[in-house]
Protein backbone atom coordinates (compact mmCIF):
# COMPACT_ATOMS: atom_id res chain seq x y z
CA UNK A 1 0.00 0.00 0.00
CA UNK A 2 2.78 2.35 0.84
CA UNK A 3 4.80 1.51 -2.30
CA UNK A 4 1.30 2.75 -4.60
CA UNK A 5 1.45 5.39 -2.38
CA UNK A 6 4.70 6.62 -2.95
CA UNK A 7 4.28 5.53 -7.19
CA UNK A 8 0.93 7.81 -7.25
CA UNK A 9 2.96 10.92 -5.48
CA UNK A 10 5.95 10.70 -7.91
CA UNK A 11 3.61 10.48 -10.54
CA UNK A 12 1.90 13.61 -9.69
CA UNK A 13 5.28 15.59 -9.35
CA UNK A 14 6.27 14.07 -12.86
CA UNK A 15 2.78 15.61 -13.90
CA UNK A 16 3.23 18.63 -12.31
CA UNK A 17 6.79 19.68 -13.47
CA UNK A 18 5.70 18.81 -17.25
CA UNK A 19 2.43 20.97 -16.48
CA UNK A 20 5.26 24.18 -15.65
CA UNK A 21 7.44 22.94 -18.15
CA UNK A 22 5.14 23.15 -21.44
CA UNK A 23 2.98 25.96 -20.13
CA UNK A 24 3.40 29.33 -21.89
CA UNK A 25 5.61 32.43 -20.26
CA UNK A 26 2.92 35.12 -19.20
CA UNK A 27 4.91 38.07 -18.55
CA UNK A 28 3.93 41.11 -16.57
CA UNK A 29 3.65 45.02 -17.98
CA UNK A 30 7.08 46.38 -16.94
CA UNK A 31 7.01 48.85 -13.96
CA UNK A 32 9.01 52.34 -15.16
CA UNK A 33 12.37 52.80 -12.92
CA UNK A 34 12.16 49.59 -10.96
CA UNK A 35 15.26 48.00 -10.52
CA UNK A 36 15.44 44.12 -10.95
CA UNK A 37 17.55 41.69 -9.85
CA UNK A 38 18.41 38.54 -11.73
CA UNK A 39 17.91 35.52 -10.33
CA UNK A 40 21.02 34.06 -10.36
CA UNK A 41 23.34 37.10 -10.32
CA UNK A 42 24.12 40.44 -8.98
CA UNK A 43 23.29 41.37 -12.39
CA UNK A 44 19.93 43.71 -12.90
CA UNK A 45 17.84 45.50 -15.22
CA UNK A 46 15.65 48.49 -15.33
CA UNK A 47 13.76 49.73 -17.99
CA UNK A 48 13.03 53.78 -18.48
CA UNK A 49 11.64 56.33 -20.49
CA UNK A 50 14.44 58.96 -21.48
CA UNK A 51 14.36 59.99 -24.95
CA UNK A 52 12.31 56.67 -25.23
CA UNK A 53 11.82 53.65 -23.94
CA UNK A 54 15.40 52.26 -22.51
CA UNK A 55 16.18 48.60 -21.00
CA UNK A 56 19.21 49.17 -19.49
CA UNK A 57 21.58 46.03 -17.70
CA UNK A 58 23.41 46.69 -14.50
CA UNK A 59 26.39 44.70 -13.95
CA UNK A 60 27.20 44.50 -9.92
CA UNK A 61 25.57 48.24 -9.87
CA UNK A 62 27.19 49.97 -12.52
CA UNK A 63 25.75 50.37 -15.87
CA UNK A 64 26.66 47.81 -18.66
CA UNK A 65 24.54 48.36 -21.17
CA UNK A 66 21.19 50.33 -22.70
CA UNK A 67 19.17 49.03 -25.43
CA UNK A 68 16.41 51.69 -27.43
CA UNK A 69 12.97 49.64 -26.92
CA UNK A 70 11.10 52.84 -27.69
CA UNK A 71 9.17 50.76 -30.81
CA UNK A 72 7.46 49.26 -28.28
CA UNK A 73 4.12 49.60 -26.76
CA UNK A 74 2.76 47.65 -23.60
CA UNK A 75 -1.20 46.73 -22.77
CA UNK A 76 -2.38 44.42 -20.30
CA UNK A 77 -5.39 42.11 -20.29
CA UNK A 78 -6.48 39.00 -22.47
CA UNK A 79 -7.41 40.89 -25.28
CA UNK A 80 -4.93 41.48 -28.14
CA UNK A 81 -2.68 38.51 -26.66
CA UNK A 82 -1.74 41.21 -24.15
CA UNK A 83 -1.18 38.91 -21.45
CA UNK A 84 1.71 38.10 -23.13
CA UNK A 85 3.58 41.52 -23.49
CA UNK A 86 5.89 42.34 -21.02
CA UNK A 87 9.96 41.44 -19.29
CA UNK A 88 10.91 37.91 -18.38
CA UNK A 89 14.06 36.44 -17.44
CA UNK A 90 14.98 33.75 -19.08
CA UNK A 91 17.33 31.22 -17.57
CA UNK A 92 19.34 28.38 -19.79
CA UNK A 93 20.83 25.15 -18.04
CA UNK A 94 23.80 25.42 -19.65
CA UNK A 95 24.73 29.52 -19.01
CA UNK A 96 22.77 29.52 -15.21
CA UNK A 97 24.53 32.61 -14.54
CA UNK A 98 23.85 34.67 -17.96
CA UNK A 99 21.38 37.21 -17.63
CA UNK A 100 19.17 37.25 -20.80
CA UNK A 101 15.60 39.03 -21.02
CA UNK A 102 12.97 38.33 -23.73
CA UNK A 103 11.02 41.94 -24.08
CA UNK A 104 7.30 40.91 -25.75
CA UNK A 105 5.29 44.13 -26.86
CA UNK A 106 2.79 45.02 -29.76
CA UNK A 107 4.57 46.76 -32.35
CA UNK A 108 2.41 49.16 -35.04
CA UNK A 109 -1.26 48.43 -35.40
CA UNK A 110 -1.64 45.00 -34.46
CA UNK A 111 1.80 43.31 -34.52
CA UNK A 112 3.60 41.80 -31.55
CA UNK A 113 7.22 41.28 -31.01
CA UNK A 114 9.67 39.16 -29.12
CA UNK A 115 13.06 40.18 -28.70
CA UNK A 116 15.83 38.64 -26.36
CA UNK A 117 18.86 41.00 -25.30
CA UNK A 118 22.00 39.24 -23.88
CA UNK A 119 24.64 41.77 -23.20
CA UNK A 120 27.16 38.94 -22.79
CA UNK A 121 26.46 37.98 -26.50
CA UNK A 122 25.38 41.62 -28.00
CA UNK A 123 25.52 45.02 -25.82
CA UNK A 124 24.21 47.11 -29.11
CA UNK A 125 21.29 44.93 -30.30
CA UNK A 126 19.06 41.87 -29.66
CA UNK A 127 20.37 38.69 -30.19
CA UNK A 128 17.10 37.60 -31.57
CA UNK A 129 14.19 39.42 -32.95
CA UNK A 130 10.61 38.00 -34.44
CA UNK A 131 6.96 39.76 -35.45
CA UNK A 132 4.17 37.98 -35.49
CA UNK A 133 1.17 39.53 -37.65
CA UNK A 134 -0.92 39.50 -34.68
CA UNK A 135 0.64 37.52 -32.04
CA UNK A 136 3.41 35.51 -30.12
CA UNK A 137 3.46 32.89 -27.79
CA UNK A 138 6.93 31.22 -26.02
CA UNK A 139 7.45 28.38 -23.81
CA UNK A 140 10.63 28.40 -21.25
CA UNK A 141 12.84 25.19 -21.63
CA UNK A 142 16.19 23.82 -20.11
CA UNK A 143 18.08 24.77 -22.99
CA UNK A 144 16.03 27.47 -25.20
CA UNK A 145 12.59 29.28 -25.66
CA UNK A 146 10.01 27.35 -27.77
CA UNK A 147 8.38 30.44 -30.33
CA UNK A 148 5.41 30.22 -31.78
CA UNK A 149 3.75 33.19 -34.23
CA UNK A 150 1.33 33.96 -36.99
CA UNK A 151 2.82 35.22 -40.52
CA UNK A 152 0.94 35.69 -43.62
CA UNK A 153 1.12 33.51 -46.50
CA UNK A 154 1.89 34.47 -49.94
CA UNK A 155 -1.68 33.36 -50.66
CA UNK A 156 -3.11 35.83 -47.87
CA UNK A 157 -4.02 33.86 -45.40
CA UNK A 158 -2.18 33.39 -42.03
CA UNK A 159 0.06 29.76 -40.81
CA UNK A 160 1.78 29.73 -37.42
CA UNK A 161 5.62 29.43 -37.30
CA UNK A 162 7.11 27.53 -35.10
CA UNK A 163 11.02 27.88 -34.04
CA UNK A 164 12.93 28.71 -30.86
CA UNK A 165 16.08 30.48 -29.43
CA UNK A 166 18.77 29.58 -29.35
Amino acid sequence: MNHAISVIQKLGAIALTLVVLIMPVYADEPVEGVRHTFENSNNQWQMDRNGGLILSFYEEQSLWTRYDISACSFCTGADDNCDMDGIVEINLASRPNEPVLAVTCHVGAHSQRLQVFAPSQNQTDAVYTVTGEYYITFTQGAENIRISYDKRRDDGTFGEVVTSWP
